[in-house]
């Protein structure tokens, strides 16, 4: 068996990492931590703890179907707004 396989085997193996558990309590703990960290920092922690698979995505997924409030972003998302007001004045 390769190495690849054999660490492979060490992560829980269940259809969905969310069915271990106390991880969705603890994503919402963690998201509601304020400054809040970034779901790759919450992945990576919820990852380790639980020795499940979670990506980045299936985190900001969950966050979505849970209904979890928005987060502040970077502000792109108001950058984008003011330039398509801009084109649209124009």
């Amino acid at each position: 068996m390769t190495d690849a396989l054999t660490a492979d085997r060490k992560w829980a193996q269940l259809d969905s990492p969310w069915e271990v558990e106390g991880v969705i309590d603890r994503f919402k703990e963690l998201y509601a931590i304020k400054p809040p960290p970034s779901f790759t920092e919450m992945s990576a922690k919820l990852s380790g703890e639980f020795k499940v698979r979670i990506s980045r995505n299936a985190a900001i997924g969950k966050a979505m179907r849970l209904g979890l409030p928005k987060r502040n972003g970077s502000g792109f998302s108001q950058f984008n707004a003011e330039r398509r007001q801009a084109r649209l004045d124009a």
